[in-house]
């Protein structure tokens, strides 16, 4: 851009020239525009992304204790020795699967996990593990046995 300085000391553009942008300054925003926009379209995906995970883990968090305290309680027909699998009545999307193993007598360690069918490869598998006690020996005294007397100690009894 060529500019005159007058004799007042004041500056004006060369005759024929027009003020404003050129074609390649107006290109220029415009790339760095667009630019901008496809950075925030991914980030916008990703936001989608986790409040999607975040709700998953969230239900299935839900339903995983609510089958843990089926077992808990022995509402369920689950044999905790053996496990198994199947989908939620209320929530046909949502799998699960038990596992336990023996820890003591009729104490188990077991293992809930939850999944949501599309999700193949399980990222948002939620799993809960406890201890329980086996509801259907509660109220027995079948495998209980009394403790060994001991004798001798320091203590005395009044």
């Amino acid at each position: 851009m060529k500019l005159y300085r007058h004799a007042t000391g004041a500056c004006t553009l060369a005759p024929g020239l027009r003020p404003g942008l050129s074609l390649l300054e107006v290109l220029l925003a415009t790339v760095i525009f667009m630019m901008s926009v496809a950075g925030l379209s991914v980030l916008i995906g990703t936001a989608v992304d986790n409040a999607l995970s975040a709700s998953r883990s969230s239900l299935g968090s839900s339903l995983a204790s609510s089958k843990m305290a089926e077992l808990e309680s022995g509402a369920t027909d689950i044999d905790l020795s053996s496990g198994g699998t199947g989908t939620f009545t209320d929530q046909p999307d949502w799998n699960y699967d038990i596992t336990s193993s023996s820890v003591a007598a009729n104490c188990y360690e077991v293992t809930v996990t939850v999944w949501v069918t599309p999700d193949l490869n399980k990222r948002d598998a939620v799993k809960l593990v406890q201890y329980i006690f086996d509801p259907s020996e509660f109220n027995t005294a079948a495998k209980a046995t009394a403790p060994a007397a001991t004798t001798g100690g320091t203590g005395s009894t009044p």
